[in-house]
């Protein structure tokens, strides 16, 4: 087949240049575009692991080719939008660029490591500060001590050993040959506790000590306890340092690091340092990088991705001359598109794809078409005929009913097919002519009714039931005893699958082919097995694009779970379960902030057979904690579970943490602080009452998994899921009188449930009386709110309801006895009106508590403002909760916007905030008058003061920016008033005239110092390592708005939770638009 080359119709003259390029291209070229990709799934990784597009060159000459400034693009009109580097390619080979999006004009293409373990430093033992310039390339070190790295003393990691100090000052030297040939700059470090870090007297790193920017005194000690970790066979800490004009110089450079103890009396200190540079071209003699460093082969890249849907890619060189050109049409997943043979103008499809070798294995010339149905899968009330149609007279429409992948021996289609029951269709194309085109797959529900959405699962009966290659079945291997381990189903196979989705109204939610495996644990060996769903590139997307769960708005899933309730499956030999204990225990937390799956129950068909109910549930993975926590990369975060496994990221700081834990008292407020700052105490409060509440005793040593994103000041937090356990599941793990407090608390429990090391950190935290008190106030408002026993009655009520008329479905296809059933439904609802009072009187034994009393609030007039205890909002504008006496309970007034608080009535405080200890009932109600005074509703609303790819200006720069709110009713114009970053100087930018914003609008602000792009362009920057933001009023002096922040990280914006409110936190970036808080 002839290249294939589309000429758009943009104008005459353009058309014949391009003409005239073709031309060339055909006869003129030396060097080919002779393979590409544009969905890669898993034919070739890169250095990093990952699957980009991927393009090929080939170079049919019997001399090198020199591709150094030629140009690599998808844009007719940008020609030179990738550059090659130095690059060259061998006579008869072939180069492969992956067309990732990452690369840049300076994409590195070798890593040296110019500053290596063991190499010699000069060094000053921190017995004083050394002087001030030390950090300083001009510093005569000469005077100092001489040693290899590492340096330090206890822990056996030391070619230089120092005396037991609080800090030791290392320098050392190395060259640049060429700044113009430096891409990127990598620091890498172990140490022991804490390090600063200096190139040419700047500071790139730090970690564990002091303020940014500002030197540590040589007696300061680490803000924790750290341990080296290559002595234990761990890696060094990686820095990436943005290669900045003026950071390193052409000739000598140094690097200076400060490392520091965290008092005088810690047994180890450690410092090996190393420093990377990333090189377009290598130099004369490279060495390369050390293998401990771990850094990947390098390959090219482009700044660029390949359209899925087919797009023009141009090869040109340094002349502006179109070299070669090609315009790739759609390509399915793990299928490119080459010459065959190579460098000819004929192109193909190949199955088989050939990357760096030859294009020999078998090509295609054109796709078979797909078929087109006369309706679309469903629910039909009787029968339906269904006709299939191609344009194509001489090619074949094979199709199944059974749920295999049509073949040349399934049915030919001649005639309509007329379908009288809940069948699932199947059909394709299938011709020696033409690749294999897209299987069609519809699910017709002939008479079929639910009020639950059904899910329809396809997948050829191979794929599940064969006895060796089935993931459903026993297969050749299995024990004979509960759970069958052996068997299929234990085995972590993947399997493709084509899933709909079709809502209780008769909606197609969403249809795809995805993968499918078995899914759960000890479940596994139930009739009724858990599935997960898995969207994958090699399947045709990576993402269920669809909003699955009506109450969550998120609608892009990477994996969903089919759950059959764990434990808690209601069928054959069942007798307790109900098929939600695990939905019902984990929505009581709905909107509090700690994460759980979300729940919706459907109706499941597997190749047109009911297979009953299954719960559809979010996949607990990084998707998952990224999608439900706007901002946060799926890549860069840690996710453990059980005593600190690694499912993702990494584990060394939580170890450090539980170190901390265990060889401190943590009821002395400063240790307590230590640890409070590495983990989010209401969250794991909030998580450790639910557990306790519903009596979940397949926890804490099973079923726990914690996290935290990279992110400045994250902290730890714990995410709650498979709590079937709860609520008496099973008589002999736990009743409604289960004491699940001392279960958590228990220091000396067996390997399962409760070891020691799955009650330690709560253990430790309870020696905290600032923790007992939290814990106690927050185990109070839950059992006076959520937890209260007409609110969880509710609760299942409403549960039951959804699920009831399809549970006679269930029964009738995995057994058991609606009687059993609804008597199971009893119990539940007989555990929730008991628990609340039992678990009550649990925490106040535990605590010597024996008074309780009633707290009674209000806030008034309505809609004024609100009140929360204990930091959390009271849920209704009059509440009652119990409390226990003598247990110091924080109280406070927020206001709503045209609102102040006034006062309490009940107390003689008259702060918004108290806090008030409890001797008999009281009646407390916060009282709200209106703001008479005259104001400006404008707020500093959000700032991103790193903004790397959020959004940009009118001059398609990525500023730093601020945005203003107006929380009014009207219109407001803020011409005049002031924005500064200096308090010395109040008048800094003004605000144009005739500037205004809509009531409940936003304003951007760009800071970039650069007033000459428009009005909205102040003339200041913002700094990403914090500052101080004034809004300052027309009059020059007075404050309207301020905020105060710390460092940023990039594209992480940091704002008001809610437009206009007072608490502030890390946001996904909404620049005029409403506040997304973590």
């Amino acid at each position: 087949m002839v290249s294939q080359m589309k000429i758009y119709p943009v104008n005459i003259l353009r058309c014949l240049i391009l003409l005239f390029m073709a031309v060339y291209s055909v006869y003129g070229q030396n060097i080919h575009l002779n393979e590409l990709m544009s969905s890669n799934s898993t034919t070739i990784y890169d250095e990093s692991g990952n699957t980009p597009d991927w393009i090929e060159l080939y170079n049919g000459n019997d001399t090198e080719f020199d591709l150094s400034g030629f140009g690599l693009s998808d844009n007719i009109d940008d020609p030179f939008k990738w550059v090659f580097p130095g690059v060259v390619v061998n006579p008869e080979s072939f180069l492969l660029i992956f067309a990732s999006g990452e690369g840049g004009d300076s994409y590195v293409q070798h890593w040296e490591t110019v500053i290596n373990w063991g190499d010699n430093w000069n060094y000053f033992i921190g017995y004083t500060n050394p002087p001030s310039d030390w950090r300083e390339l001009s510093f005569d070190d000469s005077g100092w001590l001489n040693g290899p790295s590492g340096f330090g003393y206890g822990d056996g990691d030391d070619a230089t050993e120092v005396p037991q100090v609080m800090s030791v000052f290392v320098r050392k030297t190395f060259q640049v040959e060429s700044v113009d040939n430096i891409a990127a700059l990598v620091f890498h470090v172990d140490y022991d506790d804490a390090f600063v870090a200096y190139l040419n007297g700047d500071e790139i790193a730090r970690a564990n000590i002091g303020t940014p920017g500002v030197v540590p005194n040589y007696d300061e000690g680490a803000y924790e306890w750290r341990e080296a970790e290559m002595y234990n066979g761990g890696s060094p800490e990686r820095y990436e340092i943005g290669p900045e004009p003026g950071l390193l110089t052409n000739g000598e450079n140094v690097l200076a690091i400060q490392v520091h103890n965290y008092n005088m009396t810690s047994s180890d200190m450690s410092l090996i340092p190393f420093f990377t540079l990333g090189m377009l071209q290598a130099p004369e003699n490279p060495s390369g990088t050390p293998d401990i460093l771990n850094f990947p082969l390098t390959n090219l890249h482009t700044n660029f991705k390949i359209a899925s849907e087919g797009e023009t890619i141009i090869l040109t060189n340094p002349a502006g001359e179109i070299e070669d050109m090609v315009d790739s049409t759609a390509i399915p997943t793990d299928i490119s598109y080459g010459r065959q043979p190579d460098g000819s103008d004929t192109w193909s499809f190949f199955p088989e794809p050939t990357p760096q070798a030859p294009n020999d294995t078998e090509g295609f010339n054109e796709y078979c078409e797909t078929p087109q149905v006369s309706h679309q899968g469903g629910f039909y009330s009787g029968p339906v005929f269904i006709s299939l149609s191609i344009n194509s007279d001489t090619h074949q429409i094979y199709y199944t009913l059974d749920g295999s992948i049509p073949s040349e021996d399934s049915f030919i289609y001649s005639e309509p097919i007329f379908i009288t029951t809940t069948t699932v269709l199947r059909a394709a194309v299938l011709d020696n002519e033409c690749f294999p085109g897209e299987v069609i797959t519809h699910s017709y529900l002939i008479d079929e009714e639910s009020n639950l959405p059904v899910v329809s699962l396809t997948s050829d009966p191979y794929n599940l039931w064969d006895e060796e290659y089935g993931i459903y079945v026993m297969g050749n291997d299995a024990e004979w005893d509960f759970p069958y381990f052996g068997a299929n189903f234990w085995e972590d196979w993947e399997r493709p699958i084509h899933v709909e989705l079709f809502e209780p109204n008769g909606d197609l939610g969403f249809r795809l082919d995805a993968g499918v495996k078995i899914f759960g644990g000890w479940s596994r060996g139930l009739p009724q097995k858990s599935l997960a769903i898995y969207a994958r590139p090699g399947y045709g997307t990576n993402e269920i694009n669809y909003q699955i769960f009506p109450d969550k708005e998120i609608d892009s899933f990477v994996a969903i779970v089919l759950r059959n309730s764990g434990n808690e499956w209601f069928g054959s030999g069942q007798d307790n379960a109900t098929m939600f204990r695990d939905g019902m225990h984990t929505s009581l937390m709905d909107n509090t902030g700690v994460e759980h799956q979300e729940y919706r129950p459907a109706a499941v068909y597997i190749n047109g057979e009911y297979w009953g109910i299954h719960n559809l549930r979010e996949k607990v993975n990084e998707e998952f904690l990224a999608s439900n926590n706007p901002g946060v990369d799926p890549d860069e975060l840690d996710e453990l579970e059980a005593n600190a496994g690694i499912i993702e990221g990494d584990n060394q700081d939580y170890l450090n943490m539980i170190d901390f834990v265990e060889n401190n008292d943590l009821s002395n407020p400063d240790n307590y602080l230590i640890v409070e700052e590495q983990i989010n105490i209401e969250n794991f409060i909030d998580y450790y009452i639910i557990q306790i509440y519903v009596g979940n005793t397949d926890w804490p040593g099973n079923n726990i998994k914690f996290w935290r994103p990279h992110i400045e000041g994250a902290r730890w937090k714990w995410i709650l899921y498979d709590t079937d356990f709860g609520f008496g599941l099973f008589w002999w793990a736990a009743n409604v009188y289960h004491n699940t407090l001392l279960f958590a608390l228990d220091a000396n429990g067996p390997d399962w449930p409760n070891p020691p090391w799955s009650t330690l950190l709560f253990r430790s935290l309870m020696e905290n009386e600032e923790f007992q008190n939290k814990f106690i106030n927050h185990f109070c408002y839950y059992l006076s709110t959520r937890f209260e026993p007409s609110y969880v009655e509710n609760h299942i009520s409403d549960i039951v309801d959804n699920i009831a008329p399809e549970m006679p479905n269930h029964i009738s296809r995995w057994g058991g006895n609606i009687g059993t059933w609804n008597q199971n439904i009893n119990f539940v609802q007989d555990f929730g009106a008991l628990r609340a009072d039992i678990v009550f009187n649990h925490v106040g034994n535990y605590f010597g508590l024996n008074e309780s009393s009633n707290l009674n609030i209000s806030a008034v007039p309505p809609g004024a403002g609100a009140v929360s205890v204990s930091g959390l909002i009271t849920p209704d504008n009059s509440w009652s909760g119990e409390y226990f006496n003598d247990i110091p309970i924080e109280i406070s007034a927020i206001s709503n916007l045209g609102y102040i608080f006034s006062h309490w009535a009940g107390s003689t405080e008259m702060e918004e905030d108290i806090t008030i200890t409890l001797d008999g009932d009281l009646n407390l109600t916060a009282v709200f008058v209106e703001d008479d005074s005259p104001w400006i509703s404008a707020f500093i609303n959000e700032i991103l003061a790193s903004n790397d790819t959020t959004n940009m200006d009118e001059a398609g720069e990525f500023d730093d920016w601020i945005e203003i709110y107006n929380a009014g009713t009207e219109l407001q114009d803020i011409g005049g008033l002031f924005l500064t970053d200096n308090a010395d100087n109040l008048t800094k930018w003004m605000i144009p005239e005739g500037t205004e914003i809509q009531p409940q609008g936003f304003l951007l602000f760009w800071c970039d110092e650069d007033q000459e792009q428009g009005e909205l362009h102040t003339n200041f920057k913002l700094s990403g390592d914090g500052e101080f933001l004034l809004l300052v009023n027309f009059d020059g002096i007075t404050l309207l708005d301020s905020i105060t922040f710390g460092p940023q990280s990039a594209d992480i914006s940091y704002g008001r939770v809610s437009d206009g409110g007072s608490e502030w936190g890390f946001l996904s970036p909404t620049p005029e638009g409403e506040n997304v808080p973590f």
